[in-house]
């Protein structure tokens, strides 16, 4: 199975811009790619300071 890396590409850029337009008032620092094998998924997963500081 080919993986079309533009597309996963396209997902980022609108998933953070996405983020960041719907939390204006978070520190977002990172984002890590949460890949289910069984159903051939990605899920983005964004970190922010806010959540990081209540560990």
């Amino acid at each position: 199975m080919k993986m079309d890396t533009q597309n996963i590409i396209n997902f980022v850029i609108n998933s953070v811009e996405k983020f960041l337009s719907g939390n204006p008032d978070l520190t977002f620092y990172a984002f890590a790619f949460d890949c289910n094998v069984e159903d051939a998924e990605i899920n983005l997963c964004l970190n922010t300071e806010e959540a990081f500081l209540k560990l």
